[in-house]
């Protein structure tokens, strides 16, 4: 019989392969669950530094994202698992909150995107105006965009938009990252 101690000593790969853990996925996500409980294999695969926190607490963040019905594949953004001293804890990514808000259904609409040098034209914090003039020419990948736009419309009619500067984000990210973040936003 695996006892709980014995669960904090295996690593994640192994985790996954236990009863216990399977049921409580499959419970959550039926048929869905072995999808999940793969992309969690693969999530630590891609942050070695994974491996190296309690690994209970990378099933418990993953069990967070299960439970709000949001993958934890890196490459999706919807929710990032990551590591923090020796603990890991969900983190949820633009992606997730805009599904979450749209499955609240209070959401006419809601928008973000990275806005660049040559598209942006002003941004008046009193009005929430954002002029630019989007380009859709394919960007090369050192081309970092100067500012983030989000807006929201929701279904009673109240709008909001914000502009933040790339250092805006960066020194965001900086000041509430609790792992401090990695060198750019």
């Amino acid at each position: 019989m695996t006892t709980q101690y014995d669960l904090t000593k295996m690593p994640v790969k192994q985790l996954i392969e236990t009863q216990a853990i399977r049921n409580k996925f499959a419970a959550l996500l039926d048929k869905r669950a072995p999808q999940f409980l793969s992309s969690i294999a693969s999530a630590v695969s891609l942050n070695p530094s994974l491996a190296r926190v309690d690994q209970l607490s990378v099933i418990n963040s993953a069990m967070v994202a299960a439970t709000l019905d949001l993958p934890v594949n890196p490459n999706l953004g919807f929710v990032y698992i990551v590591p923090y001293k020796n603990q890991a804890q969900p983190q949820i990514g633009y992606k997730g909150y805009i599904q979450l808000a749209q499955r609240s259904g209070r959401y006419q609409r809601l928008t973000a995107l990275p806005i660049y040098e040559d598209e942006f034209k002003s941004w008046n914090p009193l009005t929430e105006e954002l002029e630019y003039t989007p380009n859709f020419h394919d960007r090369e990948a050192s081309e970092k965009p100067v500012g983030y736009a989000a807006s929201f419309k929701l279904t009673n009619g109240f709008e909001k938009m914000v502009y933040w500067t790339y250092q805006q984000v960066d020194d965001h990210r900086k000041r509430f990252s609790k792992s401090g973040g990695g060198a750019e936003p």
